[in-house]
């Protein structure tokens, strides 16, 4: 038993490495997110996905390589620079989530988490506004006396 849950995190700890996505996007309702999962290049000839769900096992495939377009979804995959971009129009509030880049490859899928959120036009603006780019940035403008946003 011991043996299995070793060779299952040793699985997990190399598999997340060979594929990384951001940790979350924001977009505004309307508009579009395109999403970049790099990957080994080892993988190049393997199917690619994007699926949406808060458990990886039950996540709900939208578009791989196999089938790159559905409904606003698109899929395209470089195989040159190792990298597969997912590319969401006209998106809702709806689509606001846990989606997985995946690729499939033989005993166990190997995936990256990314969360969505998607703001109102508004609601974006002023969330941007109050994250600072750095927090040198944040100390410079309290040095000089400036009011942040």
């Amino acid at each position: 038993m011991m043996n299995t849950i070793m060779f299952f995190i040793l699985i997990f700890v190399s598999s997340s490495h060979q594929l990384t996505g951001p940790k979350e996007v924001r977009g505004e309702v309307g508009g579009s997110v395109t999403v970049d999962c790099r990957y080994d290049q080892k993988y190049n000839e393997h199917k690619k996905q994007w699926c949406k769900g808060c458990v990886f096992i039950t996540c709900s495939v939208i578009v791989s390589t196999d089938n790159p377009q559905k409904q606003g979804v698109s899929l395209t995959d470089n195989k040159t620079r190792g990298i597969f971009s997912v590319t969401m129009d006209n998106l809702r509030k709806s689509d606001e989530g846990l989606y997985w880049c995946e690729i499939e490859v033989t005993l166990l899928n190997i995936r990256d988490s990314v969360k969505l959120k998607v703001f109102e036009a508004k609601q974006l603006k002023d969330q941007l506004k109050c994250q600072p780019q750095n927090k040198n940035a944040t100390e410079l403008h309290l040095k000089m006396g400036q009011k942040i946003h």
